[in-house]
């Protein structure tokens, strides 16, 4: 089925029993960054990396407030943007874009500073408000909405207190928020169960409760990580569009007493300070599904991950255009797929002594 006529297919499933699956191994190709030398290779904190269409490789660097390009082969060519308020200047950079420019979401400043391909800047566009919504990651839609992802928000005792990740749709100078999705962040809160203080978060176990991904400006895909089921949704003029769904074959498990045992040992482990009787507020199960992109090409892929089995892997699976075959592909755990071009994987890794790099695989067979 044609979600938007020549730009992206879906694949025409709607039940686990229509897959077929079919595992391809990787090959590592390359690794751009290192732990110290030279300032072109070295990174503060990657927020984010994207791919241009000659293969050139986009490194958002929120540390250093930056973007650094890269050639296919991983020769620097080019460092553009800085920290500051003013035009082509970042606060808090946390997402990036690349198309026929680049476009890079300021979080503090709400806005997306726009640059050609070879860095020069273009212009720097507003965002409307959410609201009282913490966006961190807003997109002009087809259809002329925005489409954007809230953070969760930890305070117990607060009412703005909500654990959970909201997908939402709204437009230029409207008051009307359409929900799109809501899943569980994957933090899990633990307090005094008395009092209620001290109070605080512990790691994210568990797993997102979902995931989304978009496709240019016109297909919205979101995962939910408990029942097991993908929806895409297609940019129309009445709003966002259900286009169609896809069940992923695996389904979140709950959390055993053995696992809250184990958390709660963590957490007592974890502070200076002896803790009374305690309460953890965690999410509802294990997630299935705790991350999604899209490919150049519209497939949409889908990160799974079964944590009782051993093994530092994840396991990524591949929805193809148009088919019922889907390719299940694993990845080593410290590798986080953040784009996929053609038979290639790129990704954030660290190396062993933390420095954040890039790496790059490709898949064989595919």
């Amino acid at each position: 089925m044609a979600l938007l006529a020549g730009q992206v297919f879906c694949p025409t499933i709607s039940s686990a029993q229509d897959l077929r699956e079919r595992a391809l191994p990787i090959e590592a190709v390359m690794q751009i960054g290192e732990e110290a030398g030279d300032d072109a290779y070295t990174f503060h904190r990657i927020s984010e990396i994207a791919v241009a269409r000659d293969g050139s490789i986009y490194v958002l660097d929120g540390g250093d407030r930056r973007v650094a390009v890269y050639d296919d082969k991983g020769r620097f060519r080019r460092h553009f943007g800085r920290g500051g308020q003013g035009p082509g200047e970042f606060v808090r950079p946390l997402s990036l874009i690349v198309d026929t420019a680049v476009h890079v979401y300021d979080a503090a400043q709400n806005r997306v500073s726009i640059f050609s391909l070879d860095g020069t800047h273009r212009a720097t566009h507003r965002l409307p408000s959410g609201g009282d919504l913490n966006l961190t990651f807003v997109r002009r839609l087809a259809n002329g909405a925005y489409f954007g992802a809230t953070t969760a928000r930890f305070s117990p005792g607060n009412p703005a207190h909500d654990p959970n990740i909201a997908l939402v749709t709204f437009r230029r100078g409207g008051t009307k928020i359409d929900t799109v999705g809501v899943y569980h962040s994957g933090g899990t809160v633990w307090h005094d169960a008395a009092r209620g203080l001290p109070w605080g978060v512990a790691g994210s176990k568990f797993g997102a409760g979902g995931a989304w991904a978009i496709f240019q400006d016109s297909v919205i895909a979101v995962a939910d990580g408990y029942n097991g089921r993908v929806v895409w949704y297609r940019a129309a003029a009445s709003g966002l569009e259900r286009a169609l769904s896809a069940q992923l074959g695996v389904r979140g498990k709950p959390i055993t007493p053995g696992e809250l045992r184990a958390l709660e040992h963590a957490v007592r482990a974890d502070r200076s300070r002896r803790l009374g009787d305690i309460r953890l507020v965690t999410p509802p199960a294990w997630s299935a599904a705790t991350a999604a992109l899209f490919a150049d090409n519209g497939d949409l892929w889908v990160r799974t991950r079964d944590p009782r089995q051993s093994g530092s892997t994840d396991v990524w699976w591949a929805f193809s255009r148009g088919s019922r075959t889907t390719r299940k592909v694993v990845v080593p755990e410290d590798f986080h797929l953040r784009a996929v071009r053609g038979s290639l994987l790129y990704g954030l890794s660290t190396t062993e002594s933390g420095a954040p790099v890039v790496r790059v695989y490709r898949v064989r067979g595919g």
